[in-house]
C-alpha cells in the first residue's frame, strides 16, 4: 500500500504532467503504462470549448487530453470562456468534488485563488498552476506539490 506522502508525490507529478502536456503538440504512438490510473484530475481550461476556434484553449485541452491518454488519469474538463470569475468558480467546484488534483490556469491571481488553494491542500488535493503563476500560493504550498508550468 502506498504511503500518503508517496501518493501525494505521485499526484503532484501527475498534475505537473497534465500541465506539461500542454506544450506537447503530438500524440504518443506507444504510451507508457497508465501509472496515474484511478487518479481524478479537474482540468480547468481558461478559454472556450474545442471547436470554437480558440487556439490557446485548444492547447490546454489537447495537453490535458494527451496526459489522460498517456498516463491514465480520469480528467474532468471545464471551460471558463476567458472569465476569471468562472475560473475561480470552477476551482471551488473542483474542490467540492474532492478530486485528487486540479490543473489551474493562474489568471485570476493570488487574491482570488489563494484561500481556495489553501482549502484544496487542506483536504489533500494537489493544485498546479499553468500559464500564469500564483506566486504567494506557491510560496506556501510548493512543498506539497504546487508548482507553475508554462511554455515559453
Amino acid at each position: 500500500m502506498m504511503t500518503l506522502k508517496f501518493r501525494r508525490a505521485l499526484l503532484g507529478t501527475a498534475a505537473v504532467c497534465v500541465a506539461c502536456a500542454i506544450a506537447t503538440p503530438s500524440l504518443a504512438t506507444d504510451p507508457t503504462p497508465k501509472w496515474c490510473g484511478g487518479v481524478k484530475i479537474a482540468a480547468i481550461v481558461p478559454g472556450y470549448p474545442p471547436g470554437s476556434g480558440d487556439a490557446i484553449a485548444d492547447l490546454f485541452s489537447n495537453g490535458y487530453h494527451q496526459a489522460e491518454v498517456d498516463l491514465g488519469p480520469s480528467v474532468a474538463y471545464s471551460y471558463a470562456n476567458w472569465d476569471t470569475g468562472s475560473i475561480t468558480s470552477q476551482l471551488q467546484q473542483a474542490i467540492e468534488a474532492k478530486v485528487d488534483a486540479i490543473a489551474l490556469p493562474g489568471y485570476p491571481g493570488d487574491a482570488a485563488t489563494d484561500a481556495l488553494i489553501d482549502k484544496a491542500f487542506a483536504q489533500g488535493t494537489i493544485v498546479t498552476s499553468m500559464n500564469m503563476g500564483v506566486p504567494e500560493a506557491e510560496k506556501k504550498h510548493s512543498a506539497q506539490g504546487l508548482g507553475y508550468v508554462a511554455a515559453h
